[in-house]
């Protein structure tokens, strides 16, 4: 009876953690009596003719490999268009929301040229000293300062190209880079 209780508390008792959750809704298309994902033509269908809803978004769930400690981990992952937060009336506890501009066709896209400047960026931060102790890559304890390097590179190329749908910040690119990035902050477990 505890199992069954619990359930119930979280399922029917306890509110969505969104303002007026009561109005959210989860819409699907059905095959064989099943829901089934709503392929994206579709949806692009459903949000022209909408004439019921305040706000529609397409999302969907899946599973990430999470790295950088000292094992990969599986974790449980949204992939969300930028209305989500809309939908939801819902703020990221750290950073910014992502607008319909980062989601645009092509913003995912990186260019031959993309990637040869993120590698420049990579290979200059090799120091003789490393080349002298065989290593052909920077050495781990200087990734961040190696990422960083790389996407100020990225970055330079795209404004020198036109690419970009924003202006240019002003004062130093790198600078502005690194106010820009996400450092994650772990707990030592020894």
């Amino acid at each position: 009876t505890a199992a069954i209780f619990s359930v119930i508390e979280h399922v029917l008792l306890r509110p969505l953690p969104y303002a007026a959750a009561e109005r959210v809704m989860d819409v699907n298309e059905f095959a064989n009596g099943k829901p089934v994902a709503v392929s994206p033509p579709n949806f692009m269908d459903w949000r022209a003719g909408n004439r019921t809803f305040s706000s529609l978004a397409m999302y969907r769930g899946g599973t990430l490999t999470l790295s950088g400690g000292t094992e990969p981990e599986r974790i449980e992952a949204i992939y969300a268009e930028p209305e989500a937060f809309e939908v939801l009336a819902a703020r990221p506890v750290a950073g910014r929301v992502f607008t319909r501009e980062d989601a645009r066709p092509g913003a995912e896209r990186v260019t031959d040229e993309m990637f040869i400047a993120a590698a420049a960026g990579v290979a200059e931060q090799i120091t003789e000293q490393d080349l002298g102790n065989g290593l052909i890559y920077p050495p781990i304890s200087a990734i961040h300062d190696t990422e960083i390097h790389a996407a100020s590179r990225v970055a330079e190329m795209i404004f020198a190209k036109g690419l970009a749908t924003v202006e240019r910040p002003q004062g130093d690119l790198q600078d502005y880079i690194v106010s820009q990035a996400y450092v994650p902050k772990y707990r030592s477990l020894v």
